[in-house]
């Protein structure tokens, strides 16, 4: 049994450890996609090929994924996009129940095994809580609703989502656009 099954086994501790240790987590997306986001949240999708044991314990459901960064996380990753972005953040207390952790690069994939075979007496929760600060990235296998949504303003500090406007309340013309 890998360290990713052991995860897999018990999600809802996983949420926890994701709640308890950040107050929120931050996605960032392209602006042509500001309209159907409003209309419907966020959509997993498909990055790359799942490992087994997330499909096999998630069905179809673990092939997409939305990647959000917890704030001021020590290795902050995004996706491959740069320009025209926007950033959307949600509060931990909100993050859907089926989340995990990266798995769409070889750094990712590998680290949780790595992790138990030079600390074998580490517990599988410290393990998630170790991933999740060394790559930078949290996912969820669910849909995010719009209304739970932040979005960064025009005028917005970056790092402190708790001040973001509200998606669904936020004109267009005050979202801050830029690229990497």
């Amino acid at each position: 049994m890998t360290v990713r099954d052991e995860f897999l086994a018990d999600i809802p501790a996983c949420r926890e450890q994701l709640v308890a240790s950040h107050a929120f987590y931050i996605h960032q997306t392209s602006s042509s996609g500001l309209d159907r986001i409003r209309e419907i949240g966020l959509e997993p999708k498909v990055v790359d090929v799942p490992p087994d044991e997330v499909v096999a314990r998630l069905g179809d459901k673990g092939r997409c994924i939305i990647c959000f960064r917890p704030v001021a996380a020590e290795f902050p990753r995004f996706g491959s996009s740069d320009k025209d972005l926007i950033e959307l953040a949600i509060a931990a207390a909100d993050l859907p129940e089926l989340v995990g952790i990266d798995w769409t690069d070889a750094y990712s994939k590998g680290l949780p095994d790595s992790i138990r075979s030079t600390e074998p007496n580490k517990p599988v929760l410290e393990i998630f809580r170790d991933v999740i600060r060394r790559t930078g990235i949290a996912i969820t296998y669910d849909r995010v609703a719009p209304e739970l949504l932040l979005v960064r303003r025009k005028d917005d500090p970056p790092e402190m989502p708790e001040r973001w406007g509200r998606l669904t309340e936020t004109p267009n013309d005050e979202i801050l656009v830029f690229s990497r």
